[in-house]
């Protein structure tokens, strides 16, 4: 069975949300600030992606094998990062929160955690629980 690929159903949905939300948050351009929030601002940052960048840095002496190496490199030249990082964003960038924030100021909190699981992780939830 062919996992991934053209006409695969699970593969096709998959590309076509990744392709939508790339979309959604890369192709436009808001003003700064066209929304600020009046409420504390908790900015949680998924960590795992930054790993990534320090196992491609050793390459294969770090286990990252030929074909994972060369798809980092391409991934790094297309998003807004650091040079030689896939991370989407810098992690200096999180703190630009503080902008939309009514109070000026926004806790940034580093999880280590890949973004998926960001949400159910323990201090993420103790945030939020203590939030509401």
């Amino acid at each position: 069975a062919k996992l991934y690929g053209k006409d695969n159903p699970v593969s096709d949905a998959m590309y076509e949300r990744w392709r939508r939300g790339m979309r959604l948050t890369q192709e436009h351009e808001c003003e700064e600030k066209y929304h600020v929030f009046g409420c504390p601002v908790h900015v949680f940052v998924a960590c795992v992606i930054f790993e990534q960048d320090k196992m491609a840095l050793k390459g294969a002496k770090g286990g990252m094998p030929p074909e994972a190496l060369a798809q980092f490199k391409k991934r790094c030249l297309v998003v807004q990062s650091v040079k030689d990082s896939s991370a989407d964003w810098d992690l200096r960038q999180y703190g630009m929160w503080r902008r939309w924030a009514g109070s000026g100021k926004a806790n940034v909190m580093k999880i280590m955690c890949d973004h998926s699981e960001c949400r159910f992780h323990p201090e993420v939830q103790e945030v939020l629980w203590k939030e509401l």
